[in-house]
């Protein structure tokens, strides 16, 4: 009962229980909420700050960037009504068409628009971005003929014969009849286009925004940049500096008592590039390299691409035919010899000699001084690597030869080019074996630092008389016969590894990468355990490199692993694992191919463990078809072919069938081999097993995967002993089938080639050579995207190959990054509003090698961050773009593609139209600088030649006959007073005009050219020097031929 009423009792609460508690449900939502909602407020107001700082902090450092000097030194040499009395430009007096331009400033533009004739810039807008180009054209003064203009600038080429206004691949071919004079040193060289009017309207001239293919153009009509003709040499180009001054040093620049000769004339350099002297050819072509800059027009870019591909070219073919000859009758008596060695001193190497400029030097242990021609190969292959490490820092007035690797029948020759050098031209390092070592020449112990900075080497004390030096005591610097300094021996130029007791020697060939060298936080002495700093102070040296190689062993190898492990698994994912090349990230990340035993015992993917076993035997097994080779032609000792086809065949065949002979030789040779040249590369389960090594070859988790397959691919690979395709596609069709094919799955008549003939060479061949092929890409992008992908693919193989001796080049990385942002536009090119995600696998390519190339370089390359830039923007990445925007400025804040580029990021993706038109106004400004820079070097070469002047892009004339040379030289001395009154400056050219009749111009061309009626046919300088020359002509009645 009791039970029954208290049931009762509060079955008359259980509604309002449940009021309660919906009541309470409620409340709690909407508390719930309104914390949600004053949680999003302050959010947002945490982001307006945020937003509103990172405004303030850009816009300081636009107004740092825009307080920058313009790319000029000495500013004396402009007139006093430039706009270099001022470091901030002025506000643009003409129409610029943006939303933040206002009418009355067009008004105010136009009131004057009658007074003259007069080059203008225009902006067009195609599709929110701005684009600029050459406008010739008479200031308007009607409303008809400003209709006119504006339905021209919608106009994607002009008409009138001119050029197109799509062309951003450096200063196009100005109209015909166009000529530029001389310009006096004491006034303002004015570059062809320009005027010496005060109006800032005149001075302002826009011509192409981009010196360079734009990465992200959008143009759809794009003229070949290979199609106009080539300026005379020197090139003209800008310093990389920002301080350039505006009358840029020759080719000849001199530094330090160090003198680079130029031509007299345009056709010696012709010769010069065309002959065989290797070492004056890569001088002229590093120099004009040094001298190109972000904002040097791309016809001078491909120009130096194209000269070191052909110079490479020319000198791989002729170290490859004679280094062939050399080798095949390296055993022939020296009478019946067809090169003949030279008597060349030296204490490692055998025979040398000199063919054609090159010198040839055997890379093989001839007194037992490495304890293996192996050993001396490994020496061979770090000259070439301390040689790209020291072209690679580009420092300048240090000239370096030429130099491969040629690689035939199991030996290895040094080609170098001759160098105009001798054992009494050292003044830097030693050639005596650190008996005499040199330290006497300051600039080239200045440039020995530089070097040694950047690629993170110390200073060090070595020899009986503590010399100090920022290099190996062995390497040599020469002041040569001709004046200038050269470097040699690149051999050692950087630390061993920790000394091994039992390898001979180990200490000189044993290295450091120099990506990790580089990479590490203290810098590393490459005579480290060596007689070189014996009691200079060689236990902190010692030390340093011991520290260097604990860190490699015990945290780089580590972490490195994890990532490959990360690499293969996605590449397993999409059935690549078996392209994957282990060597390329071992480089990448500064290990050495040695430590693969060591990284094979830390992964743990069973499937990549096999992919490294696979790559040590091939390695080992091209190390020992090279030593069969050279024991072959020590017994053979005249030229043959069909004993080393036996040899290649029987020895493949040995390592590939299914015999008791090659069970036996795996277990017993090739395992002792593996262990001694790859330490850890079998596992002790491994060791202690007793199922044969060639079983480890085949332990992939999938059927498909044939590591015998593999391995027999790669030596193919790495000794350029090719086989038939029908061989080769016959064994890819049927994976797995050994037991079929028996003890002799190859026959001698599979063997295509067996010269194997491998040529190792500077990475600058395959990169110039991927450029050009990139640049091909840019100009058939808007035309044949199909062609162009085709050009895109074949130089991201060259690229690849380059990165494969260099493999952290910065330039390389960019140019890829470039490509493959390129290929992830598709078939939508043209959209410039388009955004990308990373979930394409090109876009996740082009972030990669970019960010790459960005730490290769450590931010020092402004055109790797500015293509990084222009990634984030078209990613919608709008912070990290303005961020990169930046930093590519603050770094070179006169790159005017940068300029352009972050005005119209700022102008379509930020809104502030203000701020872009001061970066439109910088960027307009620099180029009217460059430009005049480009003409008055032109001049002056032009003069210094004794080259009548000629207009830009025109080729040279003939030399100056004595009378008007002598014309010319009053020219010179008198200066050019350019009138700044138009009244007074027309009414002069007519009274000289009807004095003078119809007279030729001196400098070309007729003074009564008939000009159309909306462009101009020359500009006001031409016109300028034309009225002074014709008054000087007519005042001493001396008649001046053209």
């Amino acid at each position: 009962d009791f039970d029954v009423c208290g049931w009762m009792f509060l079955s008359q609460f259980v509604p309002a229980l449940w009021t309660i508690s919906l009541i309470s449900v409620l409340y709690k939502i909407y508390r719930n909420k309104e914390r949600t909602h004053v949680r999003d407020e302050r959010e947002r107001d945490a982001k307006k700050r945020r937003d509103a700082e990172l405004r303030r902090i850009c816009s300081e450092r636009r107004t740092c960037i825009l307080g920058q000097p313009y790319p000029l030194l000495d500013q004396s040499h402009l007139p006093r009504t430039s706009l270099h009395d001022t470091v901030t430009p002025p506000p643009s007096p003409f129409p610029i068409h943006s939303p933040a331009l206002s009418s009355e400033r067009r008004d105010a533009t136009d009131k004057d628009a009658d007074e003259e004739d007069m080059l203008e810039p225009v902006h067009r807008v195609d599709n929110g971005r701005v684009r600029v180009g050459y406008y010739y054209y008479k200031k308007v003064i009607t409303e008809e003929d400003e209709a006119l203009l504006d339905a021209e600038e919608d106009d994607l080429t002009l008409s009138q014969g001119t050029f197109s206004m799509h062309s951003s691949f450096g200063t196009p071919t100005p109209p015909l009849g166009c000529e530029v004079g001389y310009y006096p040193e004491e006034d303002a060289p004015l570059a062809q286009g320009h005027t010496s009017h005060t109006s800032l309207a005149s001075t302002l001239f826009i011509p192409p925004p981009s010196p360079s293919v734009s990465f992200l153009n959008t143009h759809t009509n794009i003229p070949s940049p290979l199609s106009s003709p080539a300026p005379p040499f020197p090139s003209s180009l800008p310093r990389a500096d920002s301080a350039a001054h505006i009358r840029i040093p020759p080719i000849s620049a001199s530094s330090g008592g160090v003198t680079i000769p130029q031509a007299k004339h345009t056709g010696d350099v012709e010769d010069l590039l065309m002959s065989d002297d290797w070492s004056g050819r890569l001088q002229v072509l590093l120099q004009r390299q040094r001298m190109l800059s972000s904002n040097s027009p791309l016809k001078a870019r491909v120009d130096v691409a194209q000269g070191f591909l052909s110079l490479h070219n020319d000198f791989v073919y002729a170290a490859s035919l004679y280094g062939r000859i050399i080798i095949s009758e390296a055993f022939l008596p020296d009478d019946k010899k067809t090169i003949r060695h030279s008597a060349l001193g030296g204490m490692a190497g055998g025979h040398k000699y000199i063919v054609h400029n090159i010198l040839f030097k055997f890379a093989v242990d001839v007194r037992g001084f490495y304890g293996s021609d192996y050993a001396a190969a490994v020496v061979g292959g770090h000259e070439l690597k301390g040689l790209i490490a020291i072209m690679n820092t580009r420092v300048p007035d240090v000239c370096l030869p030429l130099m491969s690797l040629v690689d035939y029948r199991g030996f290895r020759l040094i080609a170098m080019s001759i160098l105009p050098v001798s054992r009494n031209t050292i003044v830097y390092g030693s050639n005596d074996y650190g008996h005499t070592i040199h330290a006497r020449h300051p600039p080239l112990v200045a440039r020995m630092k530089e070097m040694a900075q950047k690629l993170n080497i110390q200073g060090h004390r070595c020899g009986r008389d503590g010399v100090w030096v920022w290099s190996p005591a062995d390497l040599e610097g020469h002041v040569g016969r001709d004046g200038q300094m050269y470097l040699l021996d690149f051999s050692r130029m950087f630390p061993p590894e920790t000394p091994d007791s039992s390898i001979k020697m180990g200490h000189l060939y044993r290295l450091l990468r120099p990506e990790f060298v580089k990479a590490f936080p203290v810098p590393l002495c490459p005579d480290a355990f060596t007689a070189f700093i014996r009691g200079h102070n060689q236990e902190d040296l010692n030390a340093n490199v011991l520290k260097a190689h604990a860190h490699l062993t015990y945290n780089v190898i580590p972490a490195f692993c994890t990532h490959l492990e990360d690499v293969a698994l996605a590449a397993n994912a999409k059935g690549d694992l078996a392209a994957l090349r282990v060597s390329g990230l071992l480089h990448q990340f500064g290990i050495n191919v040695r430590y693969l035993g060591a990284i094979r015992s830390l992964v743990t993917l069973p499937d990549l463990k096999t992919l490294l076993f696979v790559e040590m035997c091939a390695r080992v097994a091209k190390q020992q078809i090279r030593a069969k080779l050279r024991d072959k032609m020590r017994k053979v000792r005249v030229p043959m072919d069909a004993v080393y086809r036996r040899l290649i065949v029987s020895y493949l065949n040995l390592v590939l069938g299914v015999s008791e002979q090659g069970d036996e030789f795996w277990d017993s040779i090739m395992r002792g081999e593996l262990l001694k040249k790859f330490k850890q590369a079998m596992t002790p389960e491994e060791l202690q097993q007793d199922y044969g090594v060639l079983l480890l070859l085949n332990l992939f988790s999938s059927t498909h995967m044939d590591g015998r397959l593999l391995f027999f691919q790669r030596i193919q690979e790495m000794t350029e002993i090719r086989f038939s395709s029908r061989i080769n596609a016959q064994f890819v069709a049927n994976p797995n089938c050994w037991l079929q094919r028996g003890a002799y799955p190859l026959d001698i008549s599979d063997l295509e080639d067996m010269d194997g003939l491998r040529v190792k060479h500077l990475p600058l061949r395959h990169m110039a050579h991927g450029y050009i092929l990139k640049v091909h890409g840019e100009i058939m992008w808007g035309q044949d995207p199909v062609k162009a992908r085709r050009f895109f693919e074949m130089a991201l193989e060259k690229l690849f190959l380059g990165l494969e001796s260099d493999p952290n080049n910065a330039t390389a990385l960019c140019h890829i990054g470039e490509v493959y942002f390129r290929l992830a536009e598709g078939d939508s090119s043209g959209l410039s509003a388009m955004r990308f995600t990373f979930s394409g696998r090109y876009v996740a390519l082009a972030h990669e090698y970019l960010q790459r190339s960005i730490k290769a370089s450590e931010g020092t390359d402004d055109q790797g961050l500015l293509r990084f830039a222009q990634f984030h923007e078209r990613c919608g990445h709008d912070d990290m773009a303005e961020e990169y925007y930046l930093l590519c400025l603050e770094l070179q804040p006169n790159n005017t593609e940068a300029l352009q580029e972050y005005g119209n990021f700022l102008q379509t993706g930020r809104g502030e139209f203000e701020e872009a038109e001061k970066l439109f106004l910088r960027c307009s400004e620099n180029n009217r600088i460059m430009d005049a820079a480009e003409e008055a070097q032109r001049l002056e070469d032009e003069h210094n030649n004794g080259m009548a002047p000629s207009p830009s892009g025109a080729p040279p004339s003939v030399p100056f006959a004595p009378q008007q040379h002598q014309q010319h030289e009053d020219l010179l001395a008198i200066g050019f007073k350019i009138s700044t009154s138009t009244s007074s400056s027309s009414s002069s050219l007519s009274s000289v005009s009807s004095e003078h009749g119809d007279s030729p111009n001196p400098l070309g061309g007729s003074t009564n050219i008939p000009l159309p009626d909306r462009f101009v046919q020359r500009d006001r300088m031409s016109n300028e020097i034309e009225k002074f020359s014709l008054r000087k002509s007519v005042a001493e009645r001396i008649p001046i031929k053209s």
